[in-house]
């Protein structure tokens, strides 16, 4: 049976870039107190859902008492915490994050978009934003928790995605661009830096590696298991063995949201660069580069 295709993706303009280095500049940009005028925070009209916002499932109480319930004749069953929220907040984040990179840079390459994209989406930039806003001088947490110390960088970056999924809920799709007025307020001044620091890493080759033409489109996503893909990574060494070639050179970026982990590959054929989409594993995302390594042999091949 045939996987279901799902659109074009096409390959970024050639670059490589230092891991190293790229990583050194997000973290002096995370730590980093924009002087900019920042957002006020939202004045919530639902007190009930602004306390869910700041409240850490460690704390969160059920209401429920026998009393209660022979007085109400039911169970409260309502969450009273923020793990919902967060949830909600880390979709919203990457569509508002999305929105925000497509405005700011219109002419930019899908391969640098990712990767820019892989920086701002990022639970420790998360955490610092919170810090920033002062969401962490609110949070209602309990003093021993299995998910680390009030100011642990995972609990304060999920702090941020309650509160933007806590702004979400209230404001409402109609007034979505409300919400994004103030995120791109908060946002452009890092989207900006970063991708101004970011410059140093990303060297683009000559001109005669592609020609005049445009990156081509060399696959159609598809619907694709990392066992199906490992084939194509072991194809590629086959070549490398096979014609003695250079050992093609693989470079990682991680990104995401707490335990949701993404990894974008870059492998290098020599000069050449080929960026996959991202993954969910290291390994899933170093096949699917090889997968697009492939094509690129194939189109040059006589």
């Amino acid at each position: 049976m045939a996987r279901k295709r799902r659109g074009r993706r096409a390959l970024g303009a050639p670059y490589s870039y230092n891991r190293q280095s790229a990583k050194m500049a997000l973290q002096s940009l995370q730590k980093r107190s924009m002087s900019v005028k920042r957002p006020l925070l939202h004045t919530f009209s639902d007190t009930a859902l602004e306390k869910r916002i700041f409240t850490h499932k460690s704390a969160s109480i059920q209401q429920n008492s026998w009393d209660t319930f022979f007085t109400s004749g039911a169970f409260v069953d309502e969450r009273q915490d923020n793990e919902h929220l967060e949830f909600l907040g880390d979709s919203v984040l990457k569509g508002l994050t999305a929105h925000l990179i497509d405005t700011l840079f219109p002419d930019m390459d899908e391969g640098t978009m990712t990767l820019l994209m892989t920086a701002l989406v990022n639970n420790s930039f998360y955490a610092q934003l919170s810090r920033i806003l002062g969401l962490d001088k609110h949070l209602i947490i309990a003093e021993s928790t299995g998910n680390g110390p009030k100011d642990s960088e995972r609990v304060l970056g999920g702090l941020f995605g309650a509160y933007v999924g806590g702004m979400h809920k209230e404001i409402g799709m109609e007034r979505h661009m409300e919400l994004y007025s103030w995120f791109r307020q908060l946002m452009e001044p890092y989207a900006l830096d970063f991708y101004k620091e970011i410059q140093g890493t990303l060297q683009q080759q000559p001109e005669q590696l592609w020609g005049n033409t445009k990156p081509q489109t060399l696959w159609e996503e598809e619907d694709i298991s990392t066992e199906d893909a490992s084939k194509f990574t072991m194809q590629l060494h086959e070549i490398v063995a096979k014609y003695r070639l250079a050992q093609p050179e693989f470079t990682f970026v991680k990104g995401g949201l707490g335990h949701k982990v993404e990894w974008v590959c870059v492998v290098r054929l020599g000069e050449r660069p080929v960026m996959g989409p991202a993954a969910a594993s290291k390994s899933a995302a170093k096949h699917l580069a090889c997968r697009g390594a492939m094509e690129v042999i194939r189109q040059h091949a006589g």
